[in-house]
C-alpha cells in the first residue's frame, strides 16, 4: 500500500486525464525570508547571454501582454496543482508590482477547447483571461525549443525578460517559499 501511495505522489499532471498530483517542491525548514536562488527555483536557467528568444506556441485564443517581464504559466483545468496555484500567481503579480518588480502574468491553457476553459472560468472566480494552445500535443516540442528537456509535468512556469528572452523554465507548482527567488530574478 505504501508503495502504491508513493507511486501516486510521484505522478504529475499528464496530458490524458486528472491524476494524483505530484507534491510541490518542499522546504524542510521554513525561513523568515527564503534564500532560495533563481538557479534552485528554475529547472532551466540560462544566463542572460545564453537565454533563447521566447516565442509562444500557436494559440487558439490570444491575450495581450506588456513589454516588461512576463510570467507564462502553462496549465490545464484538469490539473489540480495548476488550479491550486492560480490564486497565488495572481496575488504575486500584484505583490511584485507593489514592490517595484512588475510582471505580466499570462496563462496558457492546454485544454482541448475554449468551451472547457470558459466553463471553468465561470465556475471558478478569479481566474484571469487565458490563452489556449491550438495543439496541446505540440506543447512538449515548444518547451523543448525554449530549452526545457524531457517531458515536463504541468504546471510549467516560464519567466521571460524584457528583451523577450526565456530566462527561467520550471516544471511544477510554486509555493510561498519561491516568491523571493522569483522577485530576485525579475528585479535583477
Amino acid at each position: 500500500m505504501k508503495a502504491l501511495l508513493a507511486l501516486l505522489l510521484l505522478v504529475g499532471c499528464g496530458d490524458d486525464a486528472p491524476r494524483a498530483s505530484a507534491p510541490s517542491r518542499v522546504v524542510a525548514v521554513q525561513a523568515r525570508e527564503s534564500t532560495r536562488t533563481a538557479e534552485a527555483f528554475c529547472d532551466f536557467f540560462p544566463t542572460a547571454e545564453q537565454a533563447r528568444p521566447f516565442a509562444m506556441p500557436e494559440l487558439a485564443e490570444r491575450v495581450a501582454t506588456d513589454d516588461g517581464w512576463r510570467w507564462v504559466n502553462v496549465w490545464a483545468t484538469w490539473c489540480a496543482p495548476c488550479v491550486e496555484e492560480i490564486p497565488t500567481l495572481v496575488e504575486w503579480e500584484g505583490r511584485l508590482a507593489r514592490e517595484g518588480a512588475p510582471i505580466d502574468l499570462v496563462l496558457v491553457s492546454v485544454d482541448e477547447s475554449a468551451e472547457i476553459v470558459a466553463s471553468f472560468r465561470e465556475r471558478v472566480r478569479g481566474v484571469p483571461e487565458t490563452a489556449r494552445v491550438a495543439d496541446p500535443d505540440a506543447v512538449g516540442d515548444w518547451l523543448g525549443g525554449l530549452g526545457m528537456e524531457g517531458a515536463p509535468t504541468l504546471p510549467v512556469q516560464i519567466l521571460v525578460d524584457p528583451r523577450n528572452r526565456t530566462r527561467c523554465i520550471r516544471s511544477g507548482a510554486v509555493g510561498e517559499e519561491d516568491y523571493a527567488a522569483v522577485k530576485r530574478l525579475v528585479s535583477g
